[in-house]
Protein backbone atom coordinates (compact mmCIF):
# COMPACT_ATOMS: atom_id res chain seq x y z
CA UNK A 1 0.00 0.00 0.00
CA UNK A 2 2.95 1.74 0.91
CA UNK A 3 4.31 2.19 -2.43
CA UNK A 4 1.34 2.45 -4.45
CA UNK A 5 0.80 5.65 -2.50
CA UNK A 6 4.32 7.13 -3.78
CA UNK A 7 3.27 5.93 -7.09
CA UNK A 8 0.14 7.66 -6.90
CA UNK A 9 2.04 10.98 -6.11
CA UNK A 10 4.82 10.50 -7.84
CA UNK A 11 3.51 10.00 -11.11
CA UNK A 12 -0.62 9.93 -11.71
CA UNK A 13 -1.03 13.39 -9.14
CA UNK A 14 1.12 15.36 -11.80
CA UNK A 15 0.06 14.22 -14.64
CA UNK A 16 -3.76 15.19 -14.01
CA UNK A 17 -2.17 18.71 -13.13
CA UNK A 18 -0.56 18.47 -16.41
CA UNK A 19 -3.85 17.56 -17.81
CA UNK A 20 -5.67 20.41 -16.51
CA UNK A 21 -2.95 22.78 -17.74
CA UNK A 22 -3.23 21.37 -20.75
CA UNK A 23 -7.01 21.58 -21.03
CA UNK A 24 -6.58 25.43 -20.06
CA UNK A 25 -4.20 25.96 -22.86
CA UNK A 26 -6.27 23.94 -24.99
CA UNK A 27 -9.21 26.66 -24.70
CA UNK A 28 -6.95 29.15 -25.26
CA UNK A 29 -5.78 28.04 -28.33
CA UNK A 30 -9.68 27.32 -29.43
CA UNK A 31 -10.26 30.72 -28.74
CA UNK A 32 -7.99 31.90 -30.61
CA UNK A 33 -8.43 29.81 -33.44
CA UNK A 34 -12.26 29.65 -33.66
CA UNK A 35 -12.67 33.43 -31.84
CA UNK A 36 -15.79 31.92 -30.48
CA UNK A 37 -16.25 30.96 -26.40
CA UNK A 38 -19.03 29.01 -26.74
CA UNK A 39 -17.27 26.40 -29.78
CA UNK A 40 -13.95 26.64 -27.19
CA UNK A 41 -15.68 25.51 -24.76
CA UNK A 42 -17.38 22.32 -25.79
CA UNK A 43 -14.22 21.55 -27.58
CA UNK A 44 -12.37 21.82 -24.50
CA UNK A 45 -14.96 19.67 -22.99
CA UNK A 46 -15.27 17.10 -25.99
CA UNK A 47 -11.27 17.01 -25.16
CA UNK A 48 -11.53 16.16 -21.29
CA UNK A 49 -14.28 13.87 -21.82
CA UNK A 50 -12.62 11.86 -24.52
CA UNK A 51 -12.30 8.16 -24.37
CA UNK A 52 -8.88 8.09 -24.59
CA UNK A 53 -8.40 11.10 -22.26
CA UNK A 54 -7.64 7.77 -19.45
CA UNK A 55 -4.24 8.17 -20.91
CA UNK A 56 -3.79 11.63 -19.64
CA UNK A 57 -4.77 10.81 -16.05
CA UNK A 58 -2.66 7.48 -15.98
CA UNK A 59 1.06 7.06 -15.64
CA UNK A 60 2.12 8.15 -18.75
CA UNK A 61 4.30 10.94 -21.09
CA UNK A 62 1.40 11.80 -23.15
CA UNK A 63 -0.83 14.68 -21.00
CA UNK A 64 3.06 16.33 -20.84
CA UNK A 65 3.72 15.26 -24.45
CA UNK A 66 0.21 17.39 -24.90
CA UNK A 67 0.93 20.13 -22.84
CA UNK A 68 4.46 21.12 -24.63
CA UNK A 69 2.76 20.82 -28.15
CA UNK A 70 -0.20 22.90 -27.30
CA UNK A 71 2.04 25.77 -26.29
CA UNK A 72 4.23 25.31 -29.17
CA UNK A 73 1.62 26.30 -30.85
CA UNK A 74 0.74 29.06 -29.01
CA UNK A 75 4.31 30.43 -29.83
CA UNK A 76 3.86 29.59 -33.37
CA UNK A 77 2.39 33.44 -33.79
CA UNK A 78 5.18 34.99 -31.86
CA UNK A 79 8.37 36.95 -33.75
CA UNK A 80 10.87 35.12 -32.02
CA UNK A 81 10.77 31.38 -32.73
CA UNK A 82 13.45 30.47 -30.81
CA UNK A 83 11.22 30.16 -27.55
CA UNK A 84 9.16 27.22 -29.69
CA UNK A 85 12.52 24.98 -29.40
CA UNK A 86 12.83 24.23 -26.04
CA UNK A 87 9.51 22.94 -25.86
CA UNK A 88 10.17 20.28 -29.07
CA UNK A 89 13.43 19.20 -27.67
CA UNK A 90 11.48 18.69 -24.26
CA UNK A 91 8.73 16.74 -26.50
CA UNK A 92 10.62 15.33 -28.99
CA UNK A 93 12.50 13.65 -25.19
CA UNK A 94 9.70 12.13 -24.34
CA UNK A 95 8.17 10.91 -27.82
CA UNK A 96 9.86 10.15 -31.17
CA UNK A 97 6.88 11.62 -32.66
CA UNK A 98 7.48 14.99 -32.12
CA UNK A 99 9.78 15.69 -34.98
CA UNK A 100 6.72 15.74 -37.23
CA UNK A 101 6.05 18.95 -34.97
CA UNK A 102 8.95 20.79 -36.49
CA UNK A 103 8.05 21.10 -39.95
CA UNK A 104 4.68 22.43 -39.17
CA UNK A 105 5.20 24.62 -36.65
CA UNK A 106 8.97 25.91 -37.74
CA UNK A 107 8.60 26.43 -41.43
CA UNK A 108 5.53 28.55 -41.28
CA UNK A 109 7.09 30.88 -38.96
CA UNK A 110 10.22 31.12 -40.49
CA UNK A 111 8.92 31.56 -43.71
CA UNK A 112 6.20 34.50 -42.28
CA UNK A 113 9.07 36.07 -40.24
CA UNK A 114 11.28 36.49 -42.74
CA UNK A 115 11.85 38.35 -46.10
CA UNK A 116 12.92 36.53 -49.74
CA UNK A 117 16.27 38.64 -49.28
CA UNK A 118 16.82 37.17 -46.12
CA UNK A 119 16.17 33.35 -47.16
CA UNK A 120 18.87 33.96 -49.77
CA UNK A 121 21.55 34.03 -47.52
CA UNK A 122 23.45 31.48 -45.79
CA UNK A 123 23.22 32.85 -42.67
CA UNK A 124 19.30 32.10 -42.46
CA UNK A 125 19.64 28.50 -43.50
CA UNK A 126 22.26 28.07 -41.03
CA UNK A 127 20.50 29.35 -38.16
CA UNK A 128 17.34 27.36 -39.41
CA UNK A 129 19.38 24.51 -39.65
CA UNK A 130 20.58 24.96 -35.69
CA UNK A 131 16.84 25.41 -34.79
CA UNK A 132 15.79 22.01 -36.38
CA UNK A 133 19.25 20.07 -35.01
CA UNK A 134 18.33 21.28 -31.18
CA UNK A 135 14.33 20.24 -31.72
CA UNK A 136 15.29 16.78 -32.87
CA UNK A 137 18.92 16.05 -31.18
CA UNK A 138 17.34 14.56 -27.52
CA UNK A 139 15.96 12.08 -30.09
CA UNK A 140 19.20 11.70 -31.45
CA UNK A 141 21.02 11.21 -28.83
CA UNK A 142 18.58 8.48 -27.22
CA UNK A 143 18.82 6.74 -30.38
CA UNK A 144 22.88 6.87 -30.81
CA UNK A 145 22.86 5.68 -27.11
CA UNK A 146 20.52 2.37 -27.04
CA UNK A 147 22.22 1.97 -30.41
CA UNK A 148 25.44 1.75 -28.48
CA UNK A 149 24.07 -0.46 -25.62
CA UNK A 150 22.60 -2.81 -28.26
CA UNK A 151 25.90 -3.41 -29.62
CA UNK A 152 27.67 -3.67 -26.36
CA UNK A 153 25.29 -6.32 -25.34
CA UNK A 154 25.78 -8.14 -28.81
CA UNK A 155 29.48 -8.23 -28.72
CA UNK A 156 29.72 -9.54 -25.43
CA UNK A 157 27.51 -12.33 -25.70
CA UNK A 158 29.59 -13.03 -28.68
Amino acid sequence: FFLVKWVCLGSVNPSNGIFVLSALLFYKLSMRIQQNARRAYYSTLLFIYNPASIHFSSFYTESLYFFLSTVVFLLSNQENDWLMIVPIAVATSLRSNSVLLVPFVLFPSILSHSTPRQRRTLFFWVKTGVKMAICVSPLILYLIVNAAAFWLVLLTLA
